[in-house]
């Protein structure tokens, strides 16, 4: 992915609401920059975003969600990250 399509994937998140990270440790980094409530407003938002993903991926269904109610590791959380991503890139793509 070029520098500018990430500029633009990475803004379009900000724009969204939800912290512009690529990385679980992007993302808890950035988590520690926010106060309590905005954590909990960025995290309710990230878990609709990746929640509409899935409904538009339902492919994607074993990366996400851990199988019999398992518990949700660090695979899970940069497979939701990076489908997210992939899916932000699509909207932006098509607009």
């Amino acid at each position: 992915m070029s520098f500018s399509k990430k500029l633009l994937l990475k803004s379009k998140m900000i724009e969204m609401g939800i912290l512009p990270a690529s990385s679980r440790n992007e993302l808890r980094n950035m988590m520690l920059t926010l106060s309590q409530e905005d954590q909990i407003k960025s995290k309710r938002k990230f878990r609709k975003m990746w929640k509409r993903a899935l409904k538009r991926n339902p492919e994607f269904e074993h990366l996400m969600v851990p199988e019999n109610g398992g518990k949700v590791t660090s695979y899970y959380t940069s497979n939701r990250i990076s489908i997210v991503c992939l899916d932000i890139n699509k909207k932006l793509e098509t607009s």
